[in-house]
């Protein structure tokens, strides 16, 4: 199931309950700054809201009022965030990157974690698709021998190597292109 969309108010209190954890509307309401504090009943209306949408929820009553936690973590709530900004663009994060870099946002050392970040994924990726392929091969019928070399077993190694003879080739043909 995927986390509800907040909205910039929602996501402000869920900042809040982040920050300071288990939290009453009043405290809520209290640790917004002084310029962009909301009346209480509009803190109020909206938590009431939020809860109806499941992320939060009240832990306990203490006197006349409720302590309020997240029932989401905040990685989910930015994801969410981010996937909903992405789609905007058609899924498309360069424009995203380019905006960034232009407003001084993002790091050369986090273009460096990104960079990491998506060779460790090709790595995953690249060896699910290898396993597959292997697990096919590896996939004999009824009384045949598991171990024999034959076609089959040739054919399906060749296919592992595929995808590094396609990048070779991609990369020699870019290459070629460039001194045409």
């Amino acid at each position: 199931m995927s986390e509800p969309r907040l909205s910039r108010l929602e996501f402000q209190i869920m900042e809040a309950l982040w920050a300071k954890g288990d939290s009453s509307i009043r405290e809520v309401q209290e640790s917004f700054p002084e310029k962009r504090k909301h009346a209480y009943t509009t803190i109020q209306t909206t938590v009431y809201r939020m809860e109806a949408k499941g992320v939060v929820q009240r832990v306990k009553k203490v006197g006349n009022f409720h302590i309020f936690a997240a029932t989401i973590s905040r990685d989910s709530a930015q994801r969410r965030l981010i996937d909903d900004l992405l789609a905007i663009f058609g899924g498309r994060s360069q424009p995203v990157m380019a905006h960034l870099i232009e407003l001084g946002k993002l790091s050369l050392e986090d273009v460096k974690d990104a960079e990491r970040a998506l060779r460790t994924l090709s790595r995953k990726e690249s060896s699910h698709d290898a396993s597959g392929i292997l697990e096919r091969c590896l996939d004999r019928g009824p009384g045949q021998p598991s171990l024999a070399i034959d076609r089959r077993n040739w054919d399906c190694m060749a296919a592992l190597a595929q995808p590094a003879q396609e990048s070779c080739s991609n990369a020699l043909l870019g290459v070629d292109d460039r001194l045409s």
